[in-house]
């Protein structure tokens, strides 16, 4: 009788047992799990961008359309990583640039282009909205430094002075009106362009004038940057570009 009842219990014993073992398989799973989720938080934690970078976006199908389109229609001129061509095609990669230009002036600059230059206007010329914008991105792509927001007042100076501080420092390399798009002498862009001065802010003219642009023949000006201008030379400038009245050539 005694052995009859000592089968059952160890049935027992051996069930509970393998439930035992069962259960802790199932923790140590599950804590395995737990640890690999909590790794993977931390390997993110651990890899997000510091504040202040930019990162490029992932590639989609509108970034793809971007490239294509500048392979195609802008790298002739400016480059193929917007390095730039002289005046033939401005520089669209230099951080100066990048970190001071607007999305809607690229946006105009590449739908209404630069009458009387090499820049068409691709609105007019098989280009849509949505075909412009993927361009802007694309070009985008080029920024590693933050965004300067720019004040959009007008500046302040004396165009008379601006005029004898262009004479100085600029009109060998942008002639004396800023048009150079048919004077193979002069190396700068065409600074005076009606089109281009109707889309730049008195700042982003400034701020160009003071850092330059890396990469190109256009060097800072700037006292603190080793240049010979002051700030309010550098306003004194600008008025005086404000004056022209250019016309393109046709």
């Amino acid at each position: 009788m005694k052995s009859a009842q000592a089968g059952p219990k160890r049935s027992r014993r051996f069930a509970w047992s393998g439930l035992r073992v069962f259960l802790e398989k199932v923790a140590m799973r599950f804590s395995l799990i737990v640890a690999f989720l909590m790794g993977v938080g931390l390997l993110v934690a651990g890899c997000r961008v510091p504040a202040g970078v930019i990162m490029p976006p992932a590639p989609t199908v509108a970034s793809k359309m971007g490239a294509a389109l500048y392979t195609e229609r802008c790298a002739v001129c400016h480059g193929d990583q917007g390095e730039g061509k002289g005046k033939v095609g401005t520089s669209l990669s230099s951080p100066e640039f990048l970190s001071t230009v607007s999305d809607p002036l690229l946006t105009d600059a590449i739908a209404n282009g630069r009458e009387g230059t090499t820049m068409s206007p691709w609105a007019k010329n098989g280009l849509d909205d949505a075909q412009i914008a993927s361009l802007v991105r694309y070009i985008r792509k080029w920024q590693k430094t933050p965004s300067i927001a720019l004040d959009s007042a007008p500046l302040k100076g004396d165009a008379a002075n601006g005029k004898t501080l262009y004479d100085q420092n600029c009109a060998s390399c942008h002639g004396p009106t800023g048009m150079t798009m048919r004077n193979d002498s002069l190396a700068g862009s065409s600074i005076g362009h009606p089109q281009f001065l109707a889309q730049a802010s008195d700042a982003f003219i400034a701020y160009a004038i003071a850092n330059g642009r890396s990469g190109t023949v256009m060097v800072p000006h700037a006292k603190e940057k080793g240049g010979a201008l002051s700030a309010q030379d550098i306003a004194d400038i600008v008025t005086y570009m404000r004056t022209w009245k250019n016309v393109p050539p046709e």
